[in-house]
């Protein structure tokens, strides 16, 4: 009986993650795998760099690398998605689009949530590789060969030697040299909880909500908007917006990139609380309590700091 998973990644690039875990699953009870390939849209970014049929091309000699016969039957089987920034119609896409399939394989919890919520079973992989794409794409803007090849094979190395640095590298590392401002909203709803979110998206876990200030933008005027976005309330800050609570600057406080905050505290002036955009969850924690979560960036820092 042909029993069938459906692998998801936006493959910027792929890794030996990708490998392991799809091993995992032939290694149980699968027997065809089906690869779909996301952000399909998103191309010649720090964060999506390659192309759709780059993206593809790598992935087929990733699996070339191994010696799994189901595997590289999969090369056959690769399917893309552009993003919808509506998870209804992301899911129903991906349902409609491509055959049947029994079984979800994916690093991202917001796509196992979304399958399983749809009656698809997430099949069970242990993280035996501890590695993120964003994290290779940063050792490939500063072409740290040694660290890449103990997670990306060689044949997807040269590759990417070809196809990327001839074209993109000064592109990319201009990207990289600037330093991005974002603003975090320490918020509290109108019984004192602190509001945290759990990410949709990479790096994942509990964080406190926030986002990129736009271009000729005024960071309170950002806070309002990724409140919006990602919360679905409207805020106010708390004291003078020409007094922040504070500013971080640590280059590695973000994994992806040299990010600069703007922190500043909020409260709720309309709305009900809801997990939109980047958002999977909404987690709601009395201030004194904060300290039992292990916040993404360096936000346990933020709030240690903070005068309650």
């Amino acid at each position: 009986m042909e029993v069938r998973a459906l692998f998801l990644g936006r493959v910027q690039p792929p890794h030996l993650w990708y490998i392991d875990a799809l091993n995992q699953a032939t290694a149980q009870w699968i027997t065809k795998i089906l690869i779909w390939i996301g952000s399909s849209d998103k191309e010649y970014s720090a964060e999506n760099p390659f192309t759709l049929e780059e993206r593809k091309e790598m992935m087929r000699k990733l699996i070339q690398s191994q010696d799994n016969e189901i595997l590289l039957q999969a090369c056959e089987n690769i399917y893309w998605i552009p993003d919808f920034n509506n998870d209804e119609l992301w899911k129903n896409y991906i349902l409609n689009n491509i055959p049947p399939f029994d079984y979800i394989i994916s690093g991202n919890p917001w796509v196992c949530d979304i399958f399983n919520k749809a009656g698809i079973k997430t099949i069970s992989i242990k993280r035996n590789i501890e590695i993120s794409a964003s994290t290779i794409r940063k050792w490939l803007s500063q072409w740290n060969k040694v660290d890449c090849m103990e997670f990306v094979p060689e044949n997807v190395i040269k590759y990417i030697e070809q196809i990327w640095w001839i074209k993109r590298l000064n592109t990319l590392l201009k990207e990289r040299m600037i330093p991005r401002l974002a603003v975090d909203i320490v918020l509290f709803d109108e019984n004192g909880n602190l509001v945290l979110i759990k990410r949709k998206h990479p790096p994942y876990g509990l964080a406190i909500p926030g986002g990129m200030v736009e271009y000729g933008e005024d960071p309170s005027i950002s806070a309002v908007r990724e409140a919006k976005e990602e919360l679905w309330v409207d805020i106010q800050i708390i004291w003078d917006k020409n007094k922040p609570f504070g500013v971080y600057w640590d280059p590695q406080r973000d994994p992806r990139w040299h990010v600069i905050s703007i922190v500043y505290k909020w409260q709720i002036i309309w709305g009900q609380l809801k997990a939109w955009d980047d958002a999977a969850q909404i987690v709601l924690v009395k201030p004194s309590e904060f300290r039992q979560h292990k916040l993404a960036f360096d936000h346990n820092k933020i709030l240690l700091t903070l005068e309650w």
